[in-house]
């Protein structure tokens, strides 16, 4: 600003006393920053920041004194953004899908995209099926396995949100990890609970030990996903006609809890599956068949694939 020389050096030391004008004006600039000046300092420049994009458009940024427009997505805009103190708009952009970024503006420095979304997955340092430790506060971690990288929860993340690391505890509790650092999930070499199948505890991406029912105590209920699928198998003869819900129960949820699994749960997707194919040459008419349709048709509709399960109704 002109009349300001900020590399002359301060004209008091630290703890002498001083008499202190009230600057009448207190401003936001562009990077976020606050300031407090006199009128002699400020020029009027462009227009104002106005609202003009919704959550969930796409958008394209310039970012500091690049020239580069960066495309993204609003998070979230705030129409009285001077009232409250708030950005004028929070952004995800392209190039860092787990951040989100403030944007003050100036006006002519955000447009609207028709650039697709591209994300930029960064290297993560755990896979599924890693033995991992979680910190849940006050320094304390528990163990659990990875079982999804790149974790998004459609009703409860904002558009386009991700976060590192969906991890199983082993005392049976879901969480997420919202950041790939040492400080919140860290390796663990306690070993996985055993399945209560197979009483092995050696697991993969491909055969995660999972607890995806309402067992509860201890190390109950957790499972190999191919020691349930064979499990199911062996249970059903599909040249028998189903009676009743309990005949199809392995195939839908545990037989010991009798709670369903998830649609789209490690578990609930691979007994789906195994039905599904398992019964597709059957006769058309026959109930086996009609139900494996059912059930594989509310899984591509979980998974979006909506083209694919219209083929199969």
């Amino acid at each position: 600003m002109e009349g300001i020389d900020i590399n002359a050096p301060p004209a008091f030391d630290i703890g002498t006393r001083v008499t202190c004008l009230v600057a009448p004006y207190r401003v936001r600039l562009d990077d976020g920053a606050i300031v407090y000046n006199k009128e002699a300092f400020f020029k009027k420049i462009g227009a104002p920041m106005e609202i003009q994009f919704k959550i969930g458009s796409r958008i394209e940024c310039k970012l500091g004194t690049s020239d580069e427009w960066f495309p993204g997505v609003v998070i979230e805009c705030f129409e009285k953004f001077a009232e409250l103190d708030k950005p004028p708009y929070l952004i995800r952009f392209d190039y860092a899908p787990t951040e989100v970024r403030s944007f003050w503006g100036p006006p002519d420095y955000i447009r609207a995209s028709n650039v697709p979304q591209r994300i930029f997955l960064p290297e993560l340092r755990f896979g599924v099926g890693d033995r991992v430790e979680c910190d849940i506060g006050q320094d304390a971690y528990l163990p659990g396995t990875v079982i999804q990288t790149w974790y998004t929860e459609e009703n409860n993340f904002q558009s386009g949100y991700m976060v590192p690391y969906q991890i199983q505890l082993d005392i049976g509790n879901l969480i997420y990890a919202p950041i790939d650092s040492e400080d919140c999930v860290r390796k663990s070499i306690v070993p996985a609970p055993d399945c209560w199948i197979c009483f092995d505890n050696q697991q993969s991406a491909d055969n995660l030990i999972v607890r995806e029912c309402a067992c509860k105590g201890g190390q109950n209920g957790f499972v190999h996903v191919d020691c349930l699928v064979k499990l199911a198998l062996s249970k059903i003869d599909f040249n028998i006609e189903p009676s009743g819900e309990d005949d199809s129960k392995p195939f839908t949820g545990c037989i010991t809890c009798r709670e369903d699994f998830d649609v789209g749960s490690h578990c609930g997707s691979a007994l789906r599956k195994v039905c599904y194919y398992a019964t597709m040459d059957l006769d058309i008419d026959n109930t086996w068949n009609k139900m494996a349709t059912t059930m594989m048709s509310e899984l591509l509709v979980e998974n979006k694939e909506y083209d694919e399960a219209l083929k199969r109704r």
